[in-house]
This record gives C-alpha cells, structure tokens and sequence, in this order.
C-alpha cells in the first residue's frame, strides 16, 4: 500500500463509555420455623477505543507524512453491584448477598500504524496523540437476619484500566523462508519484477522508519475500586483489585530486522494511578478486608524489538531532544471491623515505572546517539491496612 498525507488528521475526544448497574433484593419473612434467602448482582461493563491516524494495514507499505496528526482517544467503564438480603424469624434465619462489579477500560492510540509487513514510513510532519483509559468498581453486599442465625455476604469489585499511545508504531515481520519469498531463494526469480520482491542481492528484507518531524506520546491510566461487606452476625468479605496500565512510546517497532533514524525531537509521558478500599463489618463473627493494587508506568522515546536492527538518533537542533517520563502511583485500604470474632485485613500495592530513551530487543543492533536524552520516572507507594 502507498499512503501518503500532505494536510491535518484531526481525532479528538474520541470516547467510549459502559455503565453497568445490578441491584438486588431479597425478603424472607416467619412468623415461625425458618427464614432465609439469597441475594445476587453480577455486573460488568467493557470500553475499547482505538484511534488511527494513518493505517497500512496488512502486507508491506510505503507512508509518508508531511501534515499535522493530531489524536486522542479516551475509554471510561463503571460497574455498581448492591445486593441486599434481608431475613426475619422467631426461630432459625440466615441468607447470603453476593456481589461482584467488573469494569475495564482499553484506550489505543496510533500516529502511524505500519502494520504487519515490511514497511517504508517517514514522517516530517507533527504527530500528537493521546490516550486515556478510566475504570470505577462499586460493590456492596449487606445482610441484615433477626433470628437465631447468621448471614453471609461477600463483596467483589475489580477494575483494569489500559491506555497505549505510540507515536509511529510497526509490528514488523519475520523473514519470509525461501519457497514462501515471491523472489525465490537467495531473492532471483526471473518472474517477479524488482518492485515485487522484499530484497535483492540476498540483503534480508527489512522495515524502515523515519522520523524528521516532531512527536508527543501521552498515556493516563486509572482504576478505583470500592468493596462493602457487612453484617450483623456471620461471614463479611470485602475484596476488589485494581490494575492501572499506562503505555506511552514515540517510535516503536516490534520484531524483525529495522532501519529506524530519528533526527526529530520526541517526547512520551506515561501516568498510571490505582486506588481500592475494601470494608468488612460484622457486629459478631469473621470480618476480612482484602485490597490489591497495582499501577504500571511506561514510556520510551525509540523501541526496536527483536531482530539486528539499527537505530540512529542523531540531533539536528538544539531542540532534537528524547524527553521520556513515567509515574506511577497505587493507593489501597483494608478496613474490618467486628466486636466479637476475628478481623483481618490484606493490602498489597506494587507501582512501577520504567523510562527509556532508547531500547533494543534481542539481536545483533547497532546504535548511534549523538542527541541529548531526558529520562526519568518515579512510583510513590502508599499502603494502609487497619
């Protein structure tokens, strides 16, 4: 495929939203002999946004950009699960409340996306993109029983929240093997025009990226999750987990052989935030909060993946800098209560934050840096348990 552009790609505020919401109750009510029920929400709820500014597709291509790209994507998803159950009885009472809130959240952004193949790609122009990713998890489970019994309630909420924004990005290709290759072993075949065939005079064939222009990668993620349990007298849990994935890279390439020459200034932020608390409250019996967090932060200014690749950084201005940076944070809190019996309450938070100027995969690379590189990341960590 040929692709080229001389103007503006503009995407903005390109949005994706779920809201999914379960209520359920139960009432059982006896004036004598036995009284119980049984309470469930399930839900879930699903965002996915993927924005492109320029797509070659499968196979290989060749594309050229000399205008402004310009792209933001955004994915929200929220899920609230209440159940409650309620009994009452002069003799025996009991029930149960479940619930369990999923949301997930996946947002991709693309300046330039080669595809799978072996691609030509220059851009000289200006390419912005933006990707932000926002889940929310709410589940409360109550039990209320005026009898000779106890209930069970149990309280889960997870949330995921995914943001990529990669400036110009290429899968890339293996190399074909020879009876698969149009050009035949060794790249001769009489049959096949010079144009058709991926290599000559058996050099492997290889994807090209170029990049004289400018390119901003930004990548946000957050997750919050909220877990209510409780009781009068009985089991009380309250569980959620949160995970926050924020991507953000100016070129990119992932596997096979690479050209890839940037004498652009680029520049990619990543910020991932996950925050979850969990209550467990029983007036008498086993009361047990568990929290886990985890916030991964990302951001590179070249990646070349496996494959012997060559990467050339070179400044061409004073302004022709690689500027990355990472931030991560994750936040949670246990909390059980109870007067009589045992309470116990889990937090694990893990952050992490990784920022590269320039990375290469696996393979024989050959790397060339005469440019200034501004690197930096950080992951405050905060964990309660009470």
């Amino acid at each position: 495929d040929l692709l080229l552009n001389n103007n503006s790609i503009t995407a903005s505020n390109v949005n994706s939203d779920a809201h999914a919401t379960g209520v359920s109750v139960t009432a059982q009510f006896s004036a004598a002999g036995l009284a119980g029920g049984l309470s469930l929400a399930n839900t879930s709820g699903v965002a996915t946004t993927l924005v492109q500014g320029l797509d070659g597709g499968e196979g290989n291509d060749l594309i050229h950009n000399n205008g402004n790209v310009d792209l933001s994507g955004t994915a929200t998803a929220d899920a609230l699960s209440i159940a409650l159950n309620i009994s009452a009885s002069v003799g025996l009472g009991g029930g149960a409340a479940i619930t369990d809130a999923s949301s997930t959240a996946q947002s991709t952004v693309f300046g330039i996306n080669g595809g799978n193949g072996f691609d030509d790609i220059t851009n000289a122009g200006e390419i912005d993109v933006t990707a932000n990713a926002v889940t929310e998890s709410t589940s409360a489970s109550v039990g209320i029983t005026v009898a000779i019994g106890a209930d069970a309630t149990l309280a889960d909420a997870e949330s995921k929240a995914t943001s990529t924004a990669i400036g110009i990005y290429d899968p890339g290709g293996d190399e074909p093997e020879p009876d698969d290759d149009p050009c035949g072993k060794g790249g001769h075949n009489q049959q096949q025009s010079q144009s058709e065939c991926h290599h000559h005079n058996d050099d492997p064939p290889q994807s090209q990226l170029a990049n004289l222009g400018a390119i901003n990668a930004t990548a946000t993620a957050d997750s919050e999750g909220l877990a209510i349990s409780g009781n009068l007298l009985g089991y009380a849990l309250g569980e959620t987990t949160n995970t926050s994935t924020a991507d953000a890279a100016g070129i990119r390439f992932d596997q096979g052989p690479a050209f890839i020459y940037n004498e652009g200034p680029i520049t990619a932020n990543s910020s991932a935030t996950a925050e979850g608390l969990s209550v467990a409250v029983t007036l008498g019996g086993y009361a047990v909060g568990d929290t886990s967090t985890t916030a991964n932060a990302s951001a590179s200014g070249i990646e070349s993946g496996d494959g012997d690749d060559k990467v050339f950084n070179i400044a061409s201005s004073e302004d022709a800098t690689i500027n990355v940076d990472a931030r991560s944070y994750a936040s949670g809190e246990s909390i059980s209560v109870g007067l009589i019996g045992v309470q116990e309450a889990n937090t694990t938070n893990t952050a992490n934050a990784s920022a590269t100027g320039i990375n290469t995969g696996a393979g024989d690379d050959e790397v060339l840096n005469d440019a200034v590189m501004i690197v930096s990341a950080g992951n405050p960590l905060t964990a309660d348990g009470s």
